[in-house]
């Protein structure tokens, strides 16, 4: 990750790695690791069946070395949120850039 977009990255994250299931079939996690990133929040508006409704959408981005998949267990501010999707960004030489994770 370019050197100025790390400086950005200035929200502090907790990430708890997915290890399996419990015999009652809930998520076990391992021990969290804190990392450093970028949290952006917006909100839009989207039509549906009942009409306008406003939905926010918040996005996480992580340097290339934060160890996450979409089991893995976020944190921030407090809060556990969970992930609703994530895209792994490759730079021209197709190596990892970055990550966006979003809830």
């Amino acid at each position: 990750m370019d050197t100025a977009l790390k400086s950005m990255l200035t929200d502090t994250i907790s990430i708890a790695p997915y290890t399996g299931h419990d015999q009652y079939g809930k998520p076990t996690y391992g021990s969290p690791v804190t990392y450093q990133g970028r949290i952006e929040q917006q909100m839009q508006t989207l039509m549906g069946p009942t009409g306008a409704q406003l939905v926010e959408q918040t996005k996480l981005y992580l340097s290339e070395d934060a160890v996450i998949d979409e089991r893995s267990q976020v944190s921030y501010g407090g809060r556990v949120v969970p992930i609703q999707g994530m895209k792994t960004v490759k730079d021209e030489w197709g190596h990892i850039d970055h990550f966006e994770v979003f809830f």
